[in-house]
């Protein structure tokens, strides 16, 4: 449709899709239906948007760990080897990641509730059954005389945990890098500050594929929007994402509402009651990927000698499968995607 409308001048626009294997794709399809040689559209991830627009470099993930372990040390005064932080100091970024991207009031989520009618105070927007959770999470640290090793340590790690997040933030800043997340929050903040934003200025956006989105994402997308730089086009075709008594449209009507698309690009059916489904038993992972091997014999007999494979999606329910898996892939299948 872009194509359509703009042709030639389609490279004026910015593409953001949620991953950089949707951007190679839609590439290669533009490159197929373009009647005349034209310059390549900007195609990015949502990701490298902020990454791009942002001042700081993204800090690689074993240099965090080591600042975040120096940090723990000097705040909790605790002689812990880095072999035995590693492991939890790796869950501890993926918290403050999940902090910023969300902006999360971090010091609030790590106040150590001592006392439970604390509680409505701190979390007055909850709903009741969020907070009669949390009470109860709570009461079992409230009575000090009666706390095991366990909840004792848990309390002194959580007392630390708003002092590590802030002292880790401001360490990576003198250092000129950041996080995921951090980067994330500080663009996202600018925007809706009102502040500009260089590498989004005069630029035209068109959003595609996305469904779930974190405040961070939707506050990028609501200032393009009211500054009229951005187009939408959300994957809502499959009926089952329409419909409203399923869990899975949860996104649906608010994002059509907030973000609607300048053009109707129409829909391809993807009805689940169109499909034919096959249910196979496997006692083991590795046993999946050896039925993989069969059902794809199946499907591309060694005669057949043809690119169609391409077409043919594997997901893989454990990252940990890829490579048995790319062992099991028949020899006539010489092109993988």
């Amino acid at each position: 449709v872009f194509y359509q409308q703009h042709h030639h001048k389609i490279n004026t626009f910015t593409f953001v899709f949620p991953n950089r294997r949707a951007g190679i794709f839609f590439q290669q399809y533009l490159s197929e239906i373009a009647s005349e040689p034209i310059f390549s559209p900007e195609i990015s991830t949502i990701d490298n948007c902020f990454f791009t627009a942002s001042s700081y470099q993204v800090a690689d993930k074993l240099g965090m760990l080591f600042k975040l372990f120096h940090l723990y040390k000097k705040i909790s005064g605790s002689n812990e080897s880095f072999d035995t932080f590693a492991f939890w100091g790796e869950i501890l970024l993926t918290d403050f990641n999940e902090v910023d991207k969300y902006r999360v009031n971090a010091q609030q989520l790590f106040t150590n509730i001592a006392e439970l009618k604390e509680i409505d105070a701190l979390f007055q927007f909850f709903t009741e059954n969020q907070l009669t959770a949390i009470r109860k999470f709570w009461s079992t640290f409230t009575a000090t005389s009666n706390q095991n090793f366990s909840q004792q340590q848990f309390i002194s790690t959580w007392k630390l945990l708003f002092p590590l997040y802030n002292d880790f933030r401001k360490t990576l800043e003198k250092e000129n890098c950041a996080y995921e997340g951090m980067i994330f929050r500080e663009i996202a903040d600018k925007l809706s500050n009102g502040e500009i934003v260089s590498w989004f200025v005069d630029k035209q956006f068109v959003f595609i594929g996305f469904n779930a989105l974190n405040p961070c994402e939707f506050e990028l997308m609501k200032v393009l929007k009211k500054r009229n730089q951005a187009d939408f086009y959300w994957e809502y075709e499959a009926n089952e994402l329409q419909d409203k008594d399923n869990p899975a449209s949860t996104f649906y009507k608010t994002n059509l509402d907030l973000f609607p698309s300048k053009y109707n690009i129409g829909s391809v059916s993807s009805n689940l009651h169109e499909k034919t489904i096959e249910l196979i038993k496997i006692p083991s992972s590795i046993g999946q990927t050896k039925l993989i091997h069969n059902t794809l014999q199946s499907i591309y007999p060694e005669k057949i000698n043809n690119n169609s494979y391409l077409k043919t999606a594997i997901i893989l329910p454990d990252e940990n499968l890829l490579l048995p898996l790319l062992y099991a892939i028949p020899s006539n299948i010489d092109k993988v995607n």
